[in-house]
């Protein structure tokens, strides 16, 4: 608990629910702007705990004066004691201490660029490469994780929660502090990717470091108003358990929520979020099937898998073309009933295509490959303008093609791994000085970059070094 800084100043010192209040971020929206209607409703600003909670009795003037100091300490306290157990459990699972995140990722860059074969001399605490010479793309994958971590990590001392990722870099302190949780998870998603190629204690540390600086700063738990921020959350987290993590009973609590946000309207389908029940799109149903299917192929209920073929049903009768197999985004969104025909994003291609593929890899059923093939096709004919996926812009958009990649590179078609080798070979030559992708994968990055922007691009380097080594 917390005493509000508005209230103490202002009148009689409040305590405002959540320990956290005050640091959880802004609602955006989906070009990464600033959504100030939603700031309190989504998030619980300071000012609706203000009013929900301010008393009637106003105190004297002297008295108010000593209220007000007693709030004041009493929060120095309390920031004090949170810090300490943070850094208190950060040592303990994962250093992000800046001169030894520096040192790993200038000995891994230094790795990229060494030929083939050649055999570098042991990182400390960098992850453990397989036996056998590592491919070009693992290189290249190293590389972009050592960027990740030297750029964007947040540092004890430095500013941030630890464990969580900084939302730009060079970091203003707006972009320390603010959690954007679906950007977590899907750097939750890339930290399990290096996992997967060579796992070690000091990255499985990172990975529950990022878990518990997200559970932190959202109230404490995982849940919030977005049903696709909770699918990719609940989607990394099942990956992080397979890994050792032991995330697995949070991505189930997270399934629950979303699955029983399901309603008739239009048809069916998960809503985007909980003040639009009626507002229903791809990019809260996509990540929602493919769950489904994998707590399926993991814990074997069969209400899962019917779930999955539910969800999957429901987008491509009504948010696909028959004809032409594009992905349209959503239906509702203005409350008017209309589908979104004209935006057409990489990653909304990118979870349809992978819940048929999915679902094929458990029922085998040929006809969910076909149609994951048409979907891909549709997205390379639109969306990959030269043979390279294109640039969506900043803030959200920079994640988009990422997810695209990584969903894509599970489809074996030829006309799809050239275009992520070309992607690849575009976005490695494009960063800039630092080693930072940016918004487009066909130029460099000027004046810093996003965490979207380099996430994207160290997923695409990921997928093509699991190829790689496939």
């Amino acid at each position: 608990m917390i005493v509000g800084v508005s209230s103490v100043f202002h009148g009689a010192p409040v305590v405002v629910p959540g320990a956290f209040a005050h640091y959880t971020p802004w609602g955006y929206n989906r070009q990464g702007e600033l959504n100030a209607e939603n700031a309190d409703t989504r998030h619980g600003g300071l000012e609706a705990a203000d009013r929900r909670a301010r008393p009637t009795r106003c105190l004297p003037s002297a008295e108010m004066s000593r209220v007000r100091l007693v709030a004041v300490a009493a929060m120095a306290v309390t920031a004090v004691a949170i810090t300490a157990w943070v850094v208190r459990d950060g040592r303990r699972d994962a250093d992000t201490s800046p001169r030894r995140a520096d040192g790993r990722a200038r000995s891994v860059l230094a790795a990229a660029a060494r030929p083939r074969g050649a055999r570098p001399r042991a990182i400390p605490g960098a992850p453990v490469r397989p036996r056998g010479p590592a491919g070009r793309w693992e290189r290249r994958a190293e590389a972009a994780q050592a960027v990740l971590v030297r750029e964007y990590a947040n540092a004890r001392g430095g500013g941030g929660w630890p464990g969580l990722f900084r939302l730009r870099a060079p970091a203003k302190l707006r972009d320390r502090l603010a959690l954007r949780y679906w950007w977590q998870a899907q750097a939750l998603d890339t930290l399990v990717d290096v996992q997967e190629r060579a796992p070690t204690p000091h990255n499985l540390a990172r990975i529950r470091a990022l878990v518990r600086g997200v559970r932190a700063t959202n109230h404490g738990g995982l849940t919030n108003d977005y049903y696709d921020d909770m699918g990719w959350m609940a989607l990394a987290l099942l990956r992080a358990d397979a890994v050792g993590a032991g995330t697995a009973p949070a991505a189930r609590r997270l399934w629950t929520v979303i699955r029983a946000s399901w309603n008739d309207a239009y048809g069916g389908g998960v809503p985007w979020r909980r003040q639009q029940p009626a507002y229903k799109n791809v990019p809260a149903n996509g990540p929602a099937a493919i769950l489904a299917a994998r707590l399926y192929r993991r814990d074997g209920r069969a209400e899962d898998l019917k779930w999955a073929q539910r969800i999957v049903a429901w987008m491509h009768a009504t948010l696909v073309d028959t004809d032409t197999h594009v992905v349209w985004d959503g239906v509702n969104r203005r409350g008017d009933g209309r589908v979104d025909r004209r935006w057409l994003f990489t990653y909304t291609h990118g979870v349809v295509l992978g819940a048929d593929l999915e679902l094929h890899a458990i029922t085998g059923d040929p006809a969910l490959l076909a149609r994951a093939r048409r979907t891909a096709g549709a997205a390379l004919d639109r969306l990959a303008p030269g043979g390279v996926l294109h640039d969506e812009g900043p803030g959200d958009g920079a994640l988009f093609k990422g997810i695209l990649a990584r969903y894509l590179a599970g489809l074996d078609d030829p006309h799809a791994r050239t275009v992520l080798r070309a992607s690849g070979e575009a976005a490695w030559a494009a960063r800039d000085r630092a080693g930072r992708f940016g918004t487009s994968w066909r130029t460099a990055p000027r004046d810093g970059s996003e965490l979207s922007a380099h996430l994207s691009g160290t997923m695409l380097l990921e997928r093509l070094a699991a190829l790689e080594r496939a």
